[in-house]
């Protein structure tokens, strides 16, 4: 038999066009998105957002999002999964509209906290999707800033996403994430795009978490030395001390 909290959540999911895809899994499907809600009660909530090029490597919408693996195995957090159908850098609409209805739903009310989470296109979706989800802590890996050109000229690594429409809000990740008490922003200085990147971002209380010499990958280095467990843990429970 359910519990009130399950039957709540999962009545709202509903509502909002959710349907259960498995166990605890509920998902939607948007025309450039589909999102995954892993349902827990009483708990954080971490929303992750895919890396380029995971789209394109299977356009199967029912292919477990970036971070599902970890979260299910190794905490007991609930977790949005959002997945794009293509490399967009999330900037076609939809989402923002999804997050708002959730919003006004009260959903993001249901958690005792809620923290977004990604790296490079995920990074710049964790910072420029932060006050869209209420998010109180974000963590973001080696994120971009924007791809407008007018901004970034000197940015050429990504036609994917400089071929998206960056003339809507936010035009740079950091005009969405201004009431996020905690973010962190791990990269690595000397590499000059990722650094440039870093400091366009206009956000006081951020912390930059400087890890040399593993250029564009902090995700895949960060695993490999063991530390990407340690620094998601300790940035979703406070703990985080650089």
């Amino acid at each position: 038999m359910q519990s009130n909290a399950v039957m709540t959540h999962v009545d709202l999911l509903e509502r909002l066009g959710f349907f259960k895809r498995r166990p605890r899994v509920f998902s939607i499907e948007l025309e450039h998105y589909t999102v995954d809600v892993l349902f827990r009660a009483n708990t954080r909530l971490v929303v992750c957002f895919d890396h380029a090029g995971i789209a394109e490597g299977n356009p199967d919408r029912a292919r477990i999002g970036w971070g599902f693996n970890f979260l299910h195995k190794h905490t007991d957090f609930a977790g949005i999964f959002v997945k794009p159908t293509s490399s967009n850098w999330f900037r076609p609409p939809g989402l923002y509209d999804l997050f708002n209805q959730m919003a006004e739903a009260g959903f993001f009310d249901l958690f005792t906290g809620v923290m977004t989470y990604g790296g490079s296109m995920g990074g710049y979706a964790a910072l420029a999707y932060a006050d869209a989800v209420r998010a109180d802590t974000v963590l973001s890996l080696n994120p971009q800033a924007t791809l407008a050109q007018d901004i970034v000229p000197w940015e050429n690594r990504f036609p994917r996403g400089q071929a998206q429409d960056w003339s809507a809000f936010p035009r740079v990740a950091s005009d969405a994430c201004q009431s996020p008490p905690k973010v962190i922003v791990a990269f690595d200085r000397r590499c000059a795009e990722d650094a440039k990147h870093v400091a366009l971002l206009d956000i006081p209380q951020m912390t930059e978490l400087n890890i040399p010499f593993i250029g564009h990958g902090i995700p895949y280095h960060l695993a490999k030395m063991g530390l990407l467990d340690r620094l998601f843990n300790d940035a979703a429970m406070g703990t985080f001390d650089i």
